[in-house]
């Protein structure tokens, strides 16, 4: 484990920060600017999962604060579970996925832009490929036959390097130019692959969203607790000759991932 360690320009950062506070017009304890601190600094990747903290004493001086305050910044941390307290050890940095992602369901968009433009590094472990059978309810909404082979796509989607999507995406074959085309797919954004190698347009979404509880499975590769909420989304998508070419379950973690739809009256 590392010890963490302020570097030694630690006072300009914090003056910098306290200042932007002031200059706002939210009202915010000492505390809260101090535990915004420490959100900036992992999701910068400053701090990573596994630090342990400098002492009380020592981080509350080098912070130039009151250790009460200390204290209560901490407090904050951990009820968000971004640090974590192993009694006689210390206090160590936990790290979830750095901030809560929010988006829109109006445009379709791909989780890989959506990472992006929160700012952080999108990225894709554990992608694997195969050609096999639809289940029932994929081969309906895809409007072929449980007979008929589909692509079958399965990925964790990172945010600097953190899971929050664990994916399972089905396409006819009929979509390909080739069954193993997709050996060639490399994880980033499947929709510009789509329109890349496949010269398919993805124009429209039918999305169904539900709570489920985390299986043992999805918890292990979202890092939660098995039974912890997650947020499925299942989408039939359309290119635009409106024929129903990609099938996706996404399950995201439901602490870390926000969806808002606009509604309008008619």
């Amino acid at each position: 484990m590392l010890v963490m360690q302020m570097s030694d320009n630690i006072q300009p950062v914090l003056e910098n920060m306290f200042r932007e506070f002031r200059g706002s017009s939210r009202k915010v304890t000492m505390a809260q600017q101090i535990a915004a601190f420490f959100r900036e600094r992992v999701r910068s990747g400053a701090f990573v999962s596994g630090q342990k903290l400098l002492n009380e004493e020592k981080l509350a001086e080098q912070l130039g604060i009151g250790r009460s305050t200390l204290r209560e910044a901490i407090k904050i941390l951990l009820a968000e579970g971004l640090l974590v307290q192993k009694r006689g050890i210390g206090t160590y940095v936990t790290a979830p996925p750095p901030a809560l992602m929010e988006s829109g369901l109006e445009d379709l968009s791909s989780s890989t832009n959506l990472i992006a433009s929160m700012g952080y590094q999108p990225g894709t472990k554990d992608l694997s490929y195969t050609v096999t059978l639809p289940p029932k309810d994929v081969a309906a909404a895809l409007g072929i036959s449980a007979s008929e082979p589909v692509a079958r796509l399965k990925r964790t989607r990172t945010a600097n390097g953190i899971p929050f999507i664990e994916s399972t995406e089905f396409i006819p074959l009929s979509v390909l130019p080739r069954a193993s085309v997709f050996e060639e797919f490399e994880g980033g954004s499947l929709y510009e692959f789509f329109e890349s190698r496949l010269g398919v347009e993805l124009k429209a979404a039918a999305v169904e969203i539900t709570a489920e509880p985390a299986s043992a499975d999805t918890a292990r590769v979202l890092g939660m607790e098995p039974g912890d909420p997650v947020i499925v989304l299942k989408q039939v998508h359309y290119d635009v000759e409106h024929r129903a070419v990609l099938y996706s379950v996404n399950y995201h973690h439901a602490k870390h991932v926000k969806f808002k739809v606009i509604r309008t009256k008619r």
